[in-house]
């Protein structure tokens, strides 16, 4: 299985200029499977995602999110949405508190 595991769009991240709906049939004629997009601090709203995905059957689509860390890094994460709407500034501490807190919605 062949997925691009950090994607942004122009839909909900300022860096880039790529229209969701062209990214979709750019991974397919490249032979992916799948596409992992990571915005800027903000999940796709599920129900976008579901109209995005129905437009597009011939590849998967999942949401992660690309967070800003107080420390001065990105991390990209992947798993159950655990903000609605923008992820808020975090130390990684915090994020590691957040995620012991969600274990079980995490399978950690």
């Amino acid at each position: 299985m062949r997925i691009d595991c950090h994607l942004h769009t122009n839909r909900l991240s300022c860096c880039s200029l790529i229209p969701p709906e062209r990214a979709c049939e750019l991974a397919v004629s490249r032979g992916l499977d799948a596409l992992l997009l990571t915005e800027h601090n903000q999940y796709w709203e599920m129900e976008t995602l579901a109209t995005l995905q129905a437009g597009h059957p011939g590849i998967k689509l999942y949401s992660g999110v690309e967070i800003a860390m107080a420390e001065g890094y990105h991390l990209v994460a992947i798993g159950p949405q655990l903000f609605r709407g923008m992820v808020p500034f975090l130390t990684l501490g915090q994020l590691k508190a957040l995620a012991r807190d969600h274990r079980e919605d995490l399978f950690l």
